[in-house]
């Protein structure tokens, strides 16, 4: 391993370092939307395909997290050596055609495949978004940068909830899938013609391309920082919740609400804004915090978990779907500050030459252990409650969600000891030769 001091790249020109955080946030809006429109298609979509709820998770969520955590490592890998814009634009073009293309599925292994693909080309969007915008800007404007990132992603869920439940009344789920995917061919060509790469502060050799020890190490490297384990359990932990609240409780608001389609992705629709709403905030105020010390964005995270967690179990738990609604809305508005506040911290744990790489490796974390596991778990345990319960067995599977957020809070406040040594650590950063 050898040391390699930091070179200072000139900073972009302010716009372009604005325009290219649009795009970035566009991005990830687009994928959001993608994402959350198929979630809102389950109830349609096993209706006509015939399949149980453990099926169902394992294809909404489970399948398409697996596909993630298999390729974003090595895709992560990929944008600390090559341009992170073109590899966003061959991604953003294979989604979304998997996306459109899922529409024409005439059965459950159609289907299957094309969410194996569209999970596989999202696995490039975080770890290239991270490296792209810590590249950008300075350590304690991260928050407030990725808080743009997170709001493209909540508006991509509300919309894709709004649009999915509309277009699936009036063209079935094989027609909204079609609609939702096309217009990112758009979008990746507006980031081709009008993003332009940044200059890297620090980078790995061009003839470490390819060398699996390199990334062996780099590996080794990135689980070597304190903080990072902990890290990564309570995201994992939290993402396990995340997931299955995001794909089951849609199905929960038509089961037990009795809501239509429409009806509920209007509803769900203005719960997921609320989690706009917390990104707004949550990212400005852990920069404030941040000047303090790098352990500030993650007691920043154990509060914002604390306070959600009554209101998630009220939401599953209240009578009415009025109140349901107003406890959700609460959750997310708590919750939602979490995604900036998260991206910024690991970001500022990694040195730049691996930036992408360790947001990689948080990413498949909570992919692979959490987000794939999630959807499948909750549908199984669904499944068991379904012959004594029926339809509101689903109100009590979910619970399963606020007990994952209280063990992530006690991961976050176990890496907090360590963040402030590691974040000082990152800012000299090391090179992995070959």
């Amino acid at each position: 391993m050898s040391q390699t001091p930091p070179a200072k790249a000139a900073p972009a020109r302010l716009a372009t370092r604005y325009w290219t955080l649009a795009i970035l946030a566009l991005v990830a809006f687009l994928a959001m939307v993608d994402r959350q429109a198929f979630s809102v298609l389950l109830v349609p979509m096993q209706r006509d395909l015939g399949v149980s709820d453990g099926k169902m998770g394992f294809l909404s969520g489970s399948a398409f997290a697996l596909a993630q955590a298999i390729f974003t490592l090595p895709l992560a890998w990929l944008a600390d050596r090559t341009s992170r814009r073109d590899l966003l634009v061959v991604a953003v073009i294979v989604w979304s055609l998997a996306t459109a293309v899922g529409g024409l599925a005439g059965g459950f292994a159609t289907l299957l495949l094309a969410r194996l693909v569209v999970g596989a080309a999202e696995a490039a969007q975080t770890p290239a978004t991270v490296s792209l915008v810590a590249d950008l800007f300075e350590r304690n404007q991260r928050g407030a940068a990725f808080m743009a990132c997170s709001v493209g992603a909540a508006l991509g869920v509300s919309f894709g909830a709004y649009v999915g439940g509309a277009l699936s009344e009036r063209q079935g789920w094989q027609g909204a899938l079609q609609t939702v995917g096309l217009p990112g061919l758009l979008v990746a060509a507006i980031l081709r013609m009008t993003v332009t790469e940044p200059p890297r502060p620090a980078r790995v050799e061009r003839s470490e391309l390819g060398d699996l020890r390199a990334a062996a190490s780099q590996l080794k490297q990135s689980l070597a920082i304190p903080t990072l384990p902990p890290f990564l359990a309570g995201y994992v932990a939290l993402q396990a919740a995340s997931m299955g609240w995001y794909i089951w409780f849609p199905a929960f608001l038509m089961r037990v609400h009795g809501l239509s389609a429409a009806q509920m992705g209007a509803v769900f629709g203005t719960v997921v804004l609320c989690g706009m709403l917390a990104a707004m905030w949550g990212g400005p105020v852990s920069d404030l915090l941040a000047k303090r010390g790098a352990r500030w964005r993650l007691y920043f995270i154990v509060a914002i978990i604390g306070l959600s967690i009554p209101f998630l179990c009220l939401s599953f738990l209240a009578p009415s779907l009025i109140l349901a609604q107003i406890c959700a809305m609460g959750f997310t508005l708590f919750l939602g500050a979490h995604h900036p506040v998260a991206m910024a911290t690991y970001a500022s744990l990694s040195p730049p030459a691996s930036r992408a790489f360790v947001s990689g490796l948080v990413f498949v974390s909570g992919a692979l252990l959490g987000a794939a596991a999630a959807p499948l778990l909750f549908g199984v345990v669904n499944d068991l409650l379904a012959p004594s319960l029926g339809a509101r067995g689903l109100r009590y599977t979910l619970l399963l969600a606020p007990a994952l957020l209280a063990v992530a809070a006690v991961f976050y406040a176990i890496a907090s000891r360590t963040a402030d040594g590691d974040t000082l650590a990152a800012e000299r950063p090391t090179v992995v030769s070959a």
